[in-house]
């Protein structure tokens, strides 16, 4: 099997794969809502001095262009769904798994975003984490500059998947790498206290979705149900954590993704 070049890592504990597996979809959480809540307002903070630095806005204008920002947001959030191009990162394991194993999950991304995207409201976004307000002219400037030449050109989701893509540089270490989605109206799940939105999305032709969840509920061709599995969710890559019973979180794994076409590894960071 060739290696893809472009691969996500999920980190994610045992249960959490085998009930991705059984779904076949990612869950991508309101922007608003990521596990860093000050992250949202940290990119919008940067953004407001870009404005007023890269683009000698007064003062005045950039808050009236971020205040508009933030009335797009609150009406029609952007989803993301979080991983790393690191796949054997100490402190993620640390953050996932704890002292029980977990795993790596590695997605083939070169099929999320597609010519359409704009369409589908997906994007692959590197994370640039941001020193300084410059930081952001690695972003789509483009689309900004005519934002703010013609206020009709708005699109809030194309503004939210650039301002998604920055984070403190405090977190450079997770190399992460964030997928985005628009997908229909959110569902949601309880976390600190909060209800947290969320929407599930899949891989693959969104437009085939619904026929290639049906036919893994209830085909009877094998090869056609795991080719189904293999186009919502592929799994080219798996790494096993560093704590708990190795050996038997690879057994659990080797059952659970026979269908996938993956190698899996286990992990070699040292752990205390």
């Amino acid at each position: 099997m060739s290696e893809p070049k472009n691969v996500g890592y999920h980190y994610a504990t045992l249960p959490t794969l085998e009930k991705i597996l059984a779904s076949h979809v990612l869950r991508f959480s309101d922007v608003r809502f990521l596990n860093d809540r000050g992250e949202y307002l940290f990119a919008i903070e940067k953004f407001r001095e870009w404005l007023v630095t890269e683009r000698k806005l007064s003062e005045e204008d950039a808050d009236f262009r971020v205040k508009q920002l933030r009335s797009e947001l609150d009406s029609r959030p952007i989803y993301v769904a979080s991983l790393s191009r690191d796949p054997d990162n100490a402190a993620m394991w640390q953050t996932y798994g704890g002292k029980s194993p977990a795993v790596a999950i590695g997605f083939d991304l070169s099929g999320w975003a597609t010519e359409d995207a704009h369409v589908k409201g997906r994007r692959v976004r590197e994370v640039i984490y941001a020193a300084g307000p410059q930081s952001l002219n690695q972003l789509d400037v483009q689309f900004f500059d005519s934002w703010l030449s013609d206020n009709t050109k708005f699109e809030h989701w194309l503004a939210y998947n650039e301002l998604a893509a920055i984070k403190a540089p405090a977190f450079a270490s997770e190399k992460e790498v964030r997928l985005t989605s628009t997908k229909g109206q959110p569902s949601y799940f309880e976390r600190d206290g909060l209800l947290i939105p969320y929407v599930e999305d899949s891989f693959g032709d969104p437009h085939g979705h619904s026929s290639m969840h049906t036919e893994i509920s209830t085909g009877t061709d094998l090869e056609i149900v795991k080719s189904c599995r293999k186009q919502l969710l592929p799994i080219v890559d798996v790494v096993i954590g560093p704590y708990g019973e190795q050996a038997l979180a690879q057994i659990a794994c080797e059952d659970l993704l026979s269908d996938f076409d993956h190698e899996l590894r286990l992990s070699k960071v040292e752990m205390r």
